[in-house]
């Protein structure tokens, strides 16, 4: 009798970028078959983790740590819009590391300070077109819980505010 020489086993693989925050579902994952550790990567033959937060950037392709993954009550990030008044850099999309700055003008000539730092971009929405109003853009970054009162006191200015960063997703 010849016994089958499949020894992969079936784990989640992203199917798109998920960055901190996202909830699994079966819309972004799909089941990949492979020859891993046991337990470094979420597998598809255990519980399913459908409604659990992703805590960390995880490619396309790439197989879904567990480690980077929690229940969703223990989560403590949230994405914040942050609308831009400065053009956005070619490249910072969803994943993107960032920084969030605050341009103010002041008597003595502008003041700028850094407000958030190495930011997950969540989301990027670009509004172009003829009903478009300039070169609105809204950059999405997951803001800590613990520094979100801050985050959104700097925000609330009159002043410009500029996202800059690598504009390229990082993994681990």
């Amino acid at each position: 009798m010849v016994r089958s020489a499949d020894t992969t086993v079936p784990h989640y693989t992203a199917s798109e970028v998920l960055t901190p925050g996202t909830v699994l579902t079966e819309a972004n994952v799909v089941v990949t078959r492979v020859r891993v550790s046991q337990d470094e990567y979420m597998r598809a033959d255990a519980n399913e983790p459908w409604g659990q937060v992703v805590t960390r950037v995880v490619e396309p392709g790439e197989l879904v740590p567990a480690s980077a993954v929690v229940e969703r009550d223990t989560y403590q990030e949230r994405p914040v819009a942050v609308p831009v008044t400065l053009p956005l850099a070619e490249g910072i999309d969803r994943g993107a590391v960032v920084d969030v700055w605050i341009t103010e003008y002041e008597e003595d000539g502008p003041s700028s300070r850094m407000v958030g730092q190495s930011l997950i971009v969540d989301q990027v929405d670009r509004t172009e077109g003829a009903f478009a109003v300039g070169n609105a853009q809204t950059v999405y970054v997951v803001v800590p819980v613990d520094e979100m009162a801050d985050f959104l006191d700097a925000i609330a200015t009159d002043g410009d505010v500029s996202v800059v960063g690598l504009g390229e997703s990082v993994s681990p």
